[in-house]
């Protein structure tokens, strides 16, 4: 920023005196050359953002070990499912079940925003609810329901490449109770986390976060893969009043 501003400060002058002073066209062009320069560095300025992306990686991996700590001390091995703000009072969440083999849960009304949820009569029927690196997604603006695929692909085209810039492209070939989305050019380079086992990793769960607003359904990240730079991420759509 303070480059551009100087050389557009420099080159304005400089332009000026060897136009009306020294009167050479080539030093006056070389003088709206510095101008155009300054102009192009004052507009990169503006669009750096303001907290690296080794800082956003620091804090995302704090909060993953946070999520990680709690899932190893309740001792939860259950998939977690991401839920549409519908069922959680506006605030996008994650619900890993207790029981690891639960069995399906009608979910009545809206769920309380607190750490642990009921969801059945008994014992061992409870929830917990977390914020995952999806839940944030939605502060963009809001996600529109539909019931089509390729209305799913362009939201998620849109925040993934136009928003976050963390991939290149995507697809999803086909849809059912199952569903498929193959990102091209993957730019989030994360270790493998602990957590990513139960919430699955970052792109994962803003995926399926998407996924779930969108279409009004309960998500579960059932497995990824990764080639390269091609990553592909499978989901479950769960029935949108049983989990």
């Amino acid at each position: 920023t303070f480059l551009g501003a100087g050389l557009m400060a420099g080159g304005s002058l400089f332009a000026l005196v060897s136009l009306l002073i020294i009167e050479s066209l080539p030093l006056t062009a070389l003088g709206i050359a510095g101008v155009l320069l300054g102009a192009v560095s004052l507009s990169l300025g503006r669009t750096l953002p303001r907290v690296s992306i080794d800082t956003g990686q620091l804090l995302l991996e704090a909060g993953l070990d946070n999520i990680t700590a709690l899932i190893e001390e309740l001792g939860l091995r259950s998939q977690a499912i991401y839920l549409p703000t519908s069922v959680t009072n506006g605030v996008a969440r994650a619900l890993i079940p207790v029981q690891e083999n639960h069995t399906s849960f009608t979910l009545q009304g809206q769920l309380e925003l607190r750490l642990l949820v009921r969801l059945g009569q008994g014992p061992e029927d409870f929830g917990v609810l977390v914020a995952t690196p999806g839940s944030k997604v939605l502060s963009f603006g809001e996600i529109p329901s539909t019931s089509s695929l390729s209305d799913i692909q362009e939201t998620l085209t849109s925040i993934l490449l136009g928003r976050l810039d963390l991939a290149e492209g995507v697809r999803i070939p086909g849809g059912g109770e199952s569903l498929r989305v193959e990102f091209a050019g993957s730019a989030l380079a994360l270790r493998r986390h602990p957590a990513d086992a139960v919430l699955g990793s970052p792109l994962a769960s803003i995926t399926a976060t998407v996924v779930a607003e969108g279409l009004g359904r309960p998500v579960s990240v059932t497995s990824e893969t990764f080639n390269g730079r091609q990553h592909t991420v499978e989901l479950r759509l769960h029935d949108p009043l049983k989990l």
